[in-house]
């Protein structure tokens, strides 16, 4: 199936909404395209979310670059269709600060500042599982280069992980109670065998 890498449409028709006489209301998916330029070790880059509804379409996209490729690729695919449905195009970080603005907005008479969306806490926690497990196979500039794996095979290696591990730690103290972003330390020491 164009732009998500799966090969059938069922696993996405078995989760979209449809009326009591099975027509078709919404239809989400992920945009999706093998590898990834910066983490290597990744298997594929999710370059935005895609909502059918009956004559609209819209796409979150994180990048004006994207969104061009995005409507060139819609071009491509529903070619006149394109013109009797209403597309959509916008970036997903403004969405995402829009949403975490009118949460806090609303939650501010109780004297709270959360992510009570879960919308939003979906996609906070997985860009932040993504980033963590991809910071494991990123050139570290603190590490000389290396990546965290490939440090932990030495012992000045190991010695500048742990600097950073504690670095982490120290940051998460002082971070509020629901610090969503900050990293897993006790999942990253795993992995690295630090333990």
């Amino acid at each position: 199936m164009p732009l998500t890498l799966e090969k059938s449409t069922e696993p996405f028709l078995a989760q979209a909404k449809k009326d009591e006489t099975g027509n078709l209301l919404k239809l989400e998916f992920l945009w999706v395209k093998r590898g990834n330029k910066i983490y290597k070790g990744w298997s594929s880059t999710v370059l935005g979310n895609i909502c059918l509804m009956p004559g609209q379409l819209t796409m979150e996209i994180n990048s004006a670059e994207r969104a061009e490729k995005a409507q060139k690729l819609l071009n491509k695919y529903l070619k006149e269709s394109i013109g009797r449905t209403q597309v959509l195009i916008e970036a997903m970080q403004s969405k995402l600060f829009e949403e975490i603005t009118n949460d806090q907005a609303k939650n501010r008479n109780e004297g709270k500042r959360s992510f009570n969306s879960s919308a939003v806490q979906f996609k906070v926690a997985a860009m932040t599982k993504a980033h963590w497990e991809g910071w494991l196979d990123a050139s570290i500039p603190a590490l000389h280069g290396k990546t965290p794996r490939q440090a932990v095979k030495t012992k000045i290696g190991r010695e500048r992980l742990e600097a950073i591990l504690l670095h982490f730690e120290r940051m998460n103290q002082n971070a509020s109670d629901n610090n969503v972003i900050g990293p897993d330390i006790g999942h990253l020491r795993s992995v690295l065998g630090l333990n």
